[in-house]
């Protein structure tokens, strides 16, 4: 027989952290959003759980040591034999959004609280509960920082490959050790095999896409919103009926960039891979067309999102009313350097696209678990499901 919240633990009102914040303090500080600071003393004991009563209503906290909550929050602690993890998982499968009694800030009262309806569940089954979700969610915040790391290390051959590229043995340049490998240019150092220049010199000519309402049916129209981390996507496709001229449609390898929008999402490119047979770009996007002779477009498209790029493509940037623009020809004009040996280029790419694989794979693992720990989660917390005891040696330690 189900069982609500105010059968197995207390819910207590947070209070303002004024006059017992400290940054030297011992004892986390936690709102609706997560840790705030630290306070000199606690409010209440660990292991509880943090719930939001007014702003952000679902997105449960667990504390396992004493903390301080704010005013805008519950205390949730559990009562005797019951498992705190198990009760912060139920409480993070409840949807206590869809509790809110506001039509301005979220809010929920402690009486809708307290009604929310908990299994009964004997505390062995709650700790072996708690254990098969908690180790999905160190396994997801491993994948996580794996993720994280990876990234870093890409950020960091982007830059040096970018910089330095590689020398004929495919080994990275270095300025340091083998300084006679480079020379000055407008950009500082860059590497005697490079040829530097305004992009013009790399770049033959810069199209701007079909201007035309937009809805859902005829041709997909590709948008700023279709460009992500230097690729074009089809998600969030809209489309137009009114007709293509035939060199707009786009072509495996275009690089497309965002010429208008806000300082945050201007100079946005991304490279189009030919997801689908037909497809076109708006008038807001400009299709970038290098020399073939003298840059591949991948290339274009790394050097495009690099950061260092990023900066120095902005200062031509123009303000308009409500957003900036960054006009083709100025575009143009933004100073490059690039390696004249096309197989140098390749392998830049190609070093650049297996770092990729690997963070693309890790990707994958991660969401697979955000699936398992999502389904298996509602199974358990529900009562659908009971955690093998075979498999489940040790849980009770847990």
């Amino acid at each position: 027989m189900p069982k609500s919240l105010q059968d197995v633990a207390e819910v207590h009102y947070g209070k303002s952290q004024n006059g017992v914040a400290d940054k030297y303090g011992d004892f986390p500080i936690i709102g609706t959003g997560g840790f705030l600071g630290y306070a000199r003393k606690p409010l209440f004991s660990g292991p509880a759980i943090v719930v939001g009563r007014k702003g952000t209503l679902n997105n449960p906290i667990y504390s396992p040591d004493d903390f301080w909550a704010v005013d805008t929050t519950y205390a949730v602690v559990p009562k005797e034999n019951i498992h705190p993890k198990w009760l912060y998982f139920t409480l993070k499968n409840a949807r206590l959004e869809l509790l809110n009694e506001a039509t301005g800030v979220p809010s929920l009262s402690r009486d809708r609280l307290f009604r929310v309806p908990v299994q009964d569940v004997e505390f062995l089954e709650q700790t072996r509960i708690a254990y098969v979700l908690d180790t999905i969610d160190e396994a997801i915040a491993q994948t996580e920082s794996v993720i994280a790391k990876l990234k870093q290390v890409r950020a960091g051959m982007l830059h040096d490959l970018l910089s330095y590229g590689l020398d004929e043995h495919g080994k990275l340049r270095d300025p340091f050790a083998h300084p006679e490998e480079f020379k000055d240019s407008p950009l500082g150092r860059i590497p005697r095999a490079w040829d530097s220049g305004p992009l013009s010199q790399f770049v033959l000519s810069a199209e701007y896409g079909i201007s035309t309402s937009l809805g859902d049916k005829g041709y997909p129209v590709l948008r700023m919103n279709n460009l992500s981390e230097g690729e074009a996507e089809l998600s969030d496709l809209k489309y137009s009926a009114a007709p293509v001229p035939e060199g707009l449609w786009l072509r495996p390898g275009d690089v497309l960039f965002n010429r208008t929008n806000s300082w945050e999402h201007v100079g946005r490119t991304g490279i189009w891979r030919g997801q689908i047979e037909r497809a076109t770009f708006a008038s807001y996007l400009v299709r970038l067309n290098p020399n073939p002779d003298r840059l591949i477009s991948e290339l274009l498209n790394l050097w495009l999102n690099w950061p260092v790029t990023q900066i120095a493509i902005r200062r031509f940037a123009t303000p308009a009313v409500q957003q900036v623009n960054i006009n083709p020809t100025n575009l143009r004009q933004v100073r490059a350097a690039f390696p004249i040996s096309i197989n140098e280029q390749t392998e830049i790419v190609e070093r650049i696209n297996r770092q990729d694989m690997t963070i693309r794979s890790a990707r994958a693992e991660h969401i697979k678990l955000m699936h398992l720990k999502s389904g298996l989660q509602d199974d358990l917390l529900t009562g659908r499901v009971r955690v093998p005891e075979t498999i489940m040696e040790g849980a009770e330690n847990a």
